[in-house]
């Protein structure tokens, strides 16, 4: 009769342990229905504050602090043949120019230097600036950017 209840034993302890594995991120409140802020915000936290003056395609213009390019503090773009990281602390304006020849996938833009340098690059269409408002979350493709103004 020992070895009979010996060997269920083992098997009563493997099921316990699945069911507990299966059910831990339930039972630790990870199951990604939930949490986050009440809110919804995803505007990203940068280490530190950039402020600009956002203007879209429509001429609307909004002042965002917080501001963020897919979540970086710098821009990652086309620069002819070349892909280039520019620093938002070397960045005076940025402004689209719809009118050059424009790649499906990128938009072609003016980049403004603190130095007064002007530099054309190509940034991704699809990618979004973030930023916080007066009035709350900011978010907007960059294809529907025409002017950013840092501060």
């Amino acid at each position: 009769m020992m070895t009979g209840e010996h060997t269920r034993y083992p098997l009563r302890h493997w099921f316990v342990l699945s069911l507990l594995v299966l059910a831990a991120p339930w039972l630790l409140g990870m199951n990604g229905g939930g949490g986050g802020d009440a809110e919804g915000s995803q505007v990203p936290l940068p280490a530190r504050n950039y402020t600009v003056t956002i203007t879209d395609t429509t001429g609307n213009s909004v002042q965002a602090s917080r501001f963020t390019w897919e979540a970086k503090t710098f821009f990652r773009a086309r620069y002819g043949n070349a892909t280039v990281s520019l620093p938002f602390d070397k960045i005076a304006s940025v402004q689209t120019t719809p009118g050059k020849k424009a790649d499906t996938d990128w938009i072609p833009a003016t980049v403004t230097l603190e130095t007064g340098e002007k530099i054309d690059i190509s940034v991704e269409r699809s990618s979004k600036c973030y930023g916080e408002t007066k009035f709350g979350g900011y978010e907007i493709y960059f294809k529907d950017v025409a002017s950013l103004n840092f501060k």
